[in-house]
């Protein structure tokens, strides 16, 4: 064998393992990332039909592995402002709202299928960790939940 293929196949292999690696290990989704602004995307339609206004999302985590995404945080409206609780669409945030018991925090449990993010599981306005079910219901990787 040559010098040249030895050395393409050695390449080869090496960037095979790169790829499977990534593909394995969770990683932090940092600003600037093009997947961050899609999954943001992919939450902020129902979110915003449900809270009857336009949201803003401080992000806390947004942890990916393989095709499975973590994401939580703070929701605000845009420019900062607090979400306007009166403005709430959906009965059961405006409920909790009216009860007190609504923090503006979010979190969601999305999953690629057929190359398209779908959202498997999100909440708003949580009083406690709403996402601990997630780890165990529906198979996810344990890696991509916070600490």
């Amino acid at each position: 064998m040559s010098l040249t293929i030895r050395a393409l196949l050695t390449s080869l292999a090496l960037f095979a393992t790169l790829v499977l690696s990534a593909q394995t290990s969770p990683y932090d989704v940092k600003v600037g990332n093009p997947l961050r602004k899609i999954i943001l995307n992919t939450i902020r339609t129902p979110s915003e039909a449900e809270l009857g206004q336009k949201v803003e999302f401080l992000v806390s985590n947004v942890r990916a592995k393989g095709n499975w995404v973590f994401i939580n945080g703070m929701l605000q409206q845009p420019g900062g402002a607090a979400i306007d609780l009166n403005k709430m669409v959906d009965s059961g945030y405006l409920e909790a709202a009216q009860a007190g018991v609504f923090d503006h925090n979010f979190q969601a449990l999305l999953q690629k299928k057929k190359g398209k993010w779908v959202i498997l599981e999100r909440a708003l306005g949580c009083t406690d960790v709403c996402w601990l079910a997630w780890m165990e219901k529906k198979g996810v990787p344990k890696s991509v939940f916070p600490d």
